[in-house]
């Protein structure tokens, strides 16, 4: 048996001979001992998130005592801010979101929308179902869509001077 790779290890003041004394001791496995060994963590092996360490969060040029205090300032959630981390958006965390694509004028019988999808709303359909109508030629579709929109007119005592038929303006 070779000599031992981790001998008279000090963990909060007290001395252990060995690995597996310092395991037994703190009611550790070897491997836990070993892994802060490596990690230069032995004064908060085994104490849990009690332990007072927190990794400094830096965002934008400020650092953050922890991810709770960076949470907190920038009005997020802790995993918020370990889920930016680990995938390298840091600096991006707590800032909105960029402006998403607006969708394209769309009008039906001389009404207009600023897209199909709050002219669906609008007309009681689903938030897919204009779209989806044009995209795939549904030709049922199509003619409720616009009974919807001549309903809509009359309500709104506009009239279509299109006489009838669908015609989409992108």
């Amino acid at each position: 048996m070779g000599s031992r790779k981790y001998q008279n290890i000090v963990i909060r003041g007290e001395t252990y001979p060995t690995v597996q004394m310092a395991a037994k001791a703190l009611s550790l496995t070897e491997g836990t001992i070993c892994r802060a060994i490596k990690l230069e963590r032995l004064d908060t092996v085994g104490l849990g998130c009690a332990a007072g360490w927190r990794m400094p969060i830096s965002v934008r040029g400020t650092v953050y005592k922890n991810s709770s205090e960076a949470a907190e300032v920038l009005g997020v959630t802790r995993s918020a801010i370990h889920n930016a981390l680990h995938h390298g958006r840091i600096d991006k965390v707590g800032l909105p979101s960029p402006k998403r694509k607006k969708g394209k004028p769309f009008s039906v019988g001389g009404l207009s929308w600023p897209s199909m999808r709050s002219a669906s709303l609008e007309l009681g359909f689903g938030h897919q179902y204009v779209f989806r109508a044009f995209k795939y030629n549904r030709v049922e579709a199509k003619h409720k869509i616009l009974l919807a929109v001549m309903k809509l007119a009359k309500e709104r005592g506009a009239v279509g001077s299109e006489g009838g038929s669908i015609n989409v303006v992108t």
